[in-house]
């Protein structure tokens, strides 16, 4: 890979180095997919993350709509997921959605993807329970 020479943005003073721009066309092979990311930590152990998880009953104009709660998880006190939802089937069971953007064409585009299952169904297990929590002490 040839390094280019640091040019002058004319905007600031500041030396911009193009070195580190990645390269046009088809990334090399030990560059991973992610931007900019070039290792990969394939097959690192996870250690158990300790979930804990907040969960807020929807009101009146969220439930008619087929929400029954919103929930905040965190995965070791290092990352918080925002925007989950527990939303009810249309069997009346709850059921647990990520937070995505749909786009026009009603494509759903994760916020968040959870690769590892066994995490994933943790996770989901973290806010049902803390939905059947609230869900316990609501008055009727």
């Amino acid at each position: 890979m040839a390094t280019r020479a640091a040019t002058r943005n004319p905007r600031r003073t500041a030396p911009i180095d193009v070195s580190l721009a990645a390269p046009r066309g088809r990334p090399p092979a030990e560059t991973n997919r992610v931007r900019g990311a070039t290792r990969s930590c394939a097959g690192a152990a996870m250690p158990e993350n300790r979930i804990t998880c907040r969960a807020l009953l929807a009101s009146g104009d969220f439930r008619g709509r087929g929400v029954l709660a919103f929930a905040t998880v965190t995965l070791d006190g290092a990352l918080e997921l925002d925007g989950i939802t527990v939303r009810a089937t249309r069997g009346g069971e709850p059921r647990v959605v990520f937070p995505h953007r749909a786009s026009r064409t009603g494509i759903k585009h994760p916020f968040v993807r959870v690769i590892d299952a066994a995490l994933r169904e943790r996770i989901t297990q973290a806010v049902l329970e803390a939905y059947a929590a609230c869900e316990g002490g609501r008055a009727a």
